[in-house]
């Protein structure tokens, strides 16, 4: 048996190992449990829903029909989504409608 021993970096925030230090570094701004990154329509907003909206979109076969399920704010009328699903998909204007945004951390619209 062959015993290494070898610096190992952890995440301050989610206790994430890793044996890289860069990888530790890129990851600890972007870490869910890091409180800057704390979203507040997660706190239990009464604002925040889930809403299906059906959109249109064209391949080389023709076009098509889909549905998807967002999360949407009912004070801002306005799609939301949190920063680590950073999906352009997510940040289309669908339907005509305002297009989504990140989920702040603070808003003035916060109600339990």
């Amino acid at each position: 048996m062959i015993t290494e021993t070898k610096e190992v970096y952890k995440c301050e925030y989610c206790k994430k190992l890793y044996q890289i230090k860069k990888a530790c570094i890129e990851h600890e701004p972007k870490c869910r449990k890091n409180p800057v990154n704390k979203q507040r329509c997660f706190d239990g907003c009464k604002h925040l829903i889930k809403k299906e909206v059906t959109y249109f979109w064209d391949a080389y076969d023709g076009s098509h029909e889909s549905t998807k399920e967002i999360l949407f704010c009912e004070a801002k009328q306005q799609g939301v989504y949190p920063y680590w699903l950073n999906n352009p998909l997510l940040q289309e204007d669908i339907d005509g409608e305002i297009p989504n945004e990140v989920m702040p951390n603070e808003c003035d619209k916060f109600e339990y």
